[in-house]
């Protein structure tokens, strides 16, 4: 991705961190502070995890693709990082699927759903605070996932050969959770919201 963009003549600029930095999540704290430093120069910042915009592409596009589905879904669930996503989704859930729950997943040390703050290594779901963007009171349910199960998931989704990587993998765990702890209804059919493919995570 940082050779795609490089290509296309963008600058990038690293936020170093120290190891204290990383095991507090600080990372992203300091990547938007050098983003608004930018954007105040006149740079184009689109602010992933604050704007009207991000929530009403997914519920005009992401959201429609679900709930067009024949399957009537008894859970629709993903992992939550921006919340653009699942917000999107769950607001633009239509009346005749009422019934279906919309379950947020996030990695144990986010604190998205005021959780426990805590080091995790899950990339590309959680954040040190609650973007805007989401928007709990549409969900239904919210359910953290440890490393501890995270991982061992993507290794045996591997195995079996889907390149499926830590956040994807945490958003299964979670929505398997859901489909016992959630609801009293008979589960038939759940719904996983997978935005991975792990290239980030080879080494694993």
């Amino acid at each position: 991705m940082r050779e795609t963009l490089a290509d296309a003549g963008c600058m990038i600029e690293s936020v170093p961190l120290t190891d204290g930095e990383i095991a507090e999540q600080a990372g992203v704290h300091k990547r938007i502070a050098l983003a608004k430093e930018y954007a105040m120069q006149g740079y184009y910042w689109p602010n992933q995890y604050d704007g009207a915009e991000w929530v009403r592409v997914h519920a005009e596009t992401t959201g429609p693709e679900v709930w067009q589905d024949p399957v009537a879904f008894d859970i629709v669930a993903g992992a939550v990082g921006t919340g653009a996503t699942m917000s999107g989704i769950a607001a633009s859930r239509p009346t005749d699927r009422a019934t279906t729950r919309i379950v947020s997943i996030e990695p144990a040390g986010s604190t998205i759903f005021n959780s426990v703050a805590g080091s995790y290594r899950v990339a590309g779901a959680g954040n040190p605070f609650t973007p805007r963007n989401y928007r709990p009171e549409l969900v239904d349910y919210e359910i953290t996932v440890e490393d501890e199960a995270t991982f061992p998931a993507m290794e045996a989704l591997r195995r079996r050969g889907y390149k499926i990587g830590s956040s994807g993998s945490m958003a299964l765990v979670g929505a398997l959770r859901a489909g016992t702890a959630t609801t009293s209804r008979s589960i038939r059919s759940i719904l996983v919201v997978i935005a991975d493919d792990g290239w980030y995570e080879t080494d694993r």
